[in-house]
């Protein structure tokens, strides 16, 4: 899965938790450059504070 999703654009639907956060966190692992959607901004802010750091 890594050599597949280095420097690739992933688009994560639903990506503000649950199974949608948790695949987000597994495709930036890999190296993916991630566009999250989802419907709280609170929860996207979280998120991203998660992944940034």
């Amino acid at each position: 899965m890594e050599n597949f999703l280095k420097n690739k654009s992933v688009v994560v639907a639903g990506g503000s938790s649950g199974m949608g956060l948790a695949l987000a966190r597994k495709a930036a692992a890999a190296g993916a450059s991630l566009h999250i959607v989802g419907r709280s901004e609170e929860k996207l802010a979280a998120a991203k504070a998660v992944r940034c750091s």
